[in-house]
């Protein structure tokens, strides 16, 4: 069976070097300037191991659409205290275009208006003790790239983020029994 894997996120921006320092600035992304396959300039954008490119959008391409629409509507970043990173995005000169609220025990939610009408979701997920746990050591819905429904012991997490070695021990695991 295929193993899907994320590899990157692609913007279209007008603007991409703008959209790229509203993203250094706001989320401490590394900025990168890249080529894309077509020899057109693109920016990259490495936030904390997710990969996003932004190309531009030429002058004819038109305007993200209004919400709602079907499609892409936003990525989530976590974060430990959604209230604190709030403040912090504010303090930058960020806009809300929904502020922090609870949105189900345990999963608190506020939505980021980034340029390009890019809509940026920020979670705080707190599970209870036995998960609180996991996190602490950084597996599973803390640890950002092995996914909200992995709890993995942090001896599976490799240099690749926990893919491979997560393979390699499920695949031990299946021979195995």
């Amino acid at each position: 069976m295929t193993v899907y894997t994320y590899d990157h996120m692609h913007l279209r921006s007008r603007d991409p070097m703008a959209t790229a320092r509203y993203f250094e600035t706001m989320f401490e992304a590394k900025v990168i300037e890249s080529v894309q396959s077509d020899g057109q300039p693109r920016v990259d954008l490495d936030l904390n191991g997710l990969t996003i490119f932004i190309a531009r959008a030429g002058e004819n391409v038109p305007e993200g659409p209004s919400e709602p629409y079907t499609g892409l509507d936003h990525f989530g970043l976590r974060v430990d205290d959604i209230f604190a990173a709030s403040e912090e995005l504010k303090a930058k000169g960020a806009e809300f275009s929904t502020e922090p609220f609870q949105l189900r025990p345990g999963v608190k939610i506020a939505f980021v208006k980034a340029p390009g009408n890019i809509r940026i979701e920020l979670l705080e997920r707190g599970l209870g003790p036995p998960f609180d746990r996991l996190r602490a050591n950084g597996a599973g819905w803390g640890s950002g790239r092995t996914g909200p429904h992995l709890p993995l012991d942090s001896r599976l997490r490799g240099n690749d983020g926990g893919g491979m070695a997560l393979r390699q021990a499920q695949g031990e695991r299946r021979r195995s029994g």
